[in-house]
Parts: C-alpha cells; sequence; structure tokens
C-alpha cells in the first residue's frame, strides 16, 4: 500500500471517532468503528501484531469491576462515561502515532525507508578502514596488540618456553 492510502486510511478512522463519541457507549457504532479500524491496521501494516496489539491494548472502561457500585447509580455511569471517552481519546492517539510512523519512515511506495548506515565498499582498504571504524575499536586494538607483544616478550625469557622453541627448531 502507498504511503498516502495508508494515511488517507488511517485518518479516516480517526475522523471516525466523533461517531462513537456522540452515540451511547459500546453501541453497534462503536463495534463498527473498532473493527473496521482494526481491519485497516491490518491492512495498512501488513498484519503486523504489534500494531494490532498496541491498538487492541487500548481500555474502553468495559470492566465494571473496579466501580465502586455504592455510588449513585447516575455517578457510576458518569464515570463509566467518562472512561469510555478515554478509551477512544487514547485510540486516536495511537492511530495519530501510526500515522506519524508512516510519515517519518515509509517511503511513497508504501516501504520502510532503509536505515542510513556505513555504505558497503566492494575492497575493504586501510583507507576506508581509517574514515569508518570508530578511533575507539582502533585503540582498543592497537593496545590488544601491544599487550600480546609485551606478553611475547615476557614469555620468551621463561626458560621452558626457550628450551619448547628450541626443541622445535632443531
Amino acid at each position: 500500500m502507498k504511503k498516502e492510502q495508508a494515511i488517507d486510511k488511517l485518518q479516516r478512522q480517526i475522523d471516525d471517532i466523533r461517531i462513537p463519541r456522540a452515540i451511547r457507549r459500546f453501541g453497534a457504532s462503536f463495534t463498527k468503528w473498532h473493527r473496521d479500524t482494526e481491519v485497516v491496521i491490518r491492512e495498512v501494516f501488513d498484519g503486523d501484531q504489534k500494531h494490532i496489539d498496541d491498538f487492541n491494548s487500548v481500555n474502553y472502561g468495559g470492566d465494571e469491576g473496579s466501580l465502586d457500585f455504592a455510588s449513585p447509580e447516575i455517578e457510576i455511569e458518569k464515570r463509566l462515561q467518562r472512561k469510555y471517552e478515554e478509551g477512544l481519546e487514547h485510540a486516536e492517539s495511537i492511530l495519530r502515532s501510526f500515522v506519524d510512523e508512516i510519515k517519518e519512515f515509509w517511503d511513497e511506495e508504501g516501504k520502510i525507508k532503509k536505515k542510513k548506515g556505513v555504505k558497503t565498499p566492494d575492497k575493504v582498504t586501510i583507507p576506508w578502514l581509517l574514515n569508518n571504524v570508530p578511533i575507539h575499536l582502533w585503540l582498543a586494538l592497537g593496545g590488544l596488540l601491544a599487550s600480546a607483544f609485551l606478553l611475547g616478550i615476557q614469555a620468551s625469557r621463561i626458560s621452558l618456553i626457550k628450551e619448547i622453541f628450541t626443541l622445535t627448531g632443531k
């Protein structure tokens, strides 16, 4: 799917949130909007479960277990409605985040832009290494070589090692 087409589909779902906001909680319009939005997300992001899970993680206040039923019924209704509206706000934020993700990371053809990195050369040369390998790696390599050299010098002073090398040389 092309970038603009994906943005348009998600934007339509963002605009359509006004319908379930205007009608009673968890009515048929909410069910339709929620399912349509899930289908759009699945289509836009090619079935990527992370995006679907992000959208489905929104709590619209359908669980009444956390409410104090000693409160008057009108208070309970207001709290449930407030949780429902907050859920719709969160869903809208997630959808807007999806749109921002597409704008930033997709190319016009709908492909995720490649990360900019070091272009691998045909041949790895000393000048290429000097320009592309961080200085701390050069310092670590130099330290490792110096340590190996000094260890070799110290080892050559040990009589057992002298004997081993003189035996193999005969």
